[in-house]
């Protein structure tokens, strides 16, 4: 069966599926090349699909794309967006149950987030600032995403406003804070910066591991360094690795307040660090490697896996006696 073949049979087997509640004309394909003279609603469709998966800003559509629209309210509805090429090609290796199992629990968490009381809320700071935390991204591969969001800037690292929707066994469903919401809540965005950030800290407290092999399975007080009379001891050649105990976008963990003081503290000094992704962070004593040793080990890490994992393509150093974090040019 051709893809053309496919999208059409997979458009009107979704007809059919009334109990996941799709009504007529709420599944539309867009091919590869489509474009739209006018129509706003469609144009920012383009540009956020482009920008997701190709970094562009093109008016043409880059890939072609299932979406899927619900209404979960008489005002809100969900959409979900599906790679055409991703679902024809578990057509084809796994039939359609493989098909089904992509697309409605996408669906179902659209419903859910729509019906969320935050969703809801969103642009009421009190009712959402609980739920607020910050995450980190890579600036330079997620800038054009970024451009209407809440961040901050630290080398080529983005720490970014998110608000979590829900948090249950597949993990936390987020979304990045967009500036037209942030203006909506007329509120200080240093307060707002220091709420999200212990919302973070609370959510996933930092850990310090001796040995990363430390981190499989770590008890919950393994690691706890800045908790008062928990002592870590670092061998003057061991490398520690810093995340969190959640060691899901962990490296938010060295922009905690009071962090970086203290691994200075237990490193004996000024210190190196290495974020070799989003989820961890690798604390060099300086004086016992050079920086451009580690910038070859950080070359290779970050080829070796996705981009979408790596945070950093800098070292970065802490003085422990100016006291101050930058990155190394």
């Amino acid at each position: 069966m051709s893809k053309e073949k496919f999208m059409q049979e997979l458009l009107a087997r979704l007809a059919e599926k009334k109990e996941w509640g799709i009504g007529p004309g709420s599944a539309v394909y867009y091919r590869d090349g489509f474009t739209s003279q006018g129509d706003s609603q469609l144009l920012d469709f383009i540009h956020n699909t482009n920008l997701h998966y190709h970094k562009s800003e093109s008016d043409i559509l880059i890939g072609s794309f299932l979406v899927i629209k619900k209404k979960c309210s008489n005002e809100i509805w969900s959409m979900c967006r599906f790679d055409a090429d991703y679902l024809y090609r578990k057509f084809e290796e796994y039939g359609w149950n493989a098909v089904w199992k992509l697309i409605r629990p996408q669906l179902e968490s659209g419903t859910k987030i729509t019906e969320n009381k935050i969703f809801s809320s969103i642009n009421k700071y009190k009712t959402v600032k609980k739920h607020l935390i910050i995450r980190p991204l890579n600036y330079t591969d997620h800038q054009m995403e970024l451009k209407n969001c809440i961040y901050r800037l630290c080398g080529d690292i983005a720490l970014v406003l998110y608000i979590v929707f829900s948090n249950d066994s597949q993990g936390l469903n987020t979304s990045k804070i967009q500036r037209t919401t942030f203006q909506e809540w007329n509120t200080d965005e240093d307060a707002v910066w220091e709420n999200a950030l212990q919302n973070t800290c609370s959510m996933a407290p930092p850990r310090l591991y001796a040995n990363p092999l430390d981190a499989e399975k770590a008890p919950y007080g393994k690691g706890a360094f800045m908790t008062a009379g928990h002592s870590v001891k670092i061998h003057s050649l061991q490398v520690p690795m810093l995340t969190t105990t959640q060691q899901v976008n962990g490296a938010i963990a060295l922009f905690y307040p009071g962090v970086r003081e203290r691994i200075a503290e237990i490193m004996g000094g000024s210190y190196y660090a290495v974020f070799i992704s989003i989820h961890q962070c690798m604390i060099h004593r300086c004086g016992t490697i050079s920086p451009r040793q580690i910038r070859i080990h950080l070359n290779d890490v970050n080829n070796a896996f996705s981009s979408d994992e790596n945070l950093s393509r800098k070292i970065f150093c802490y003085d422990a006696v100016r006291k101050v974090f930058s990155s190394l040019d």
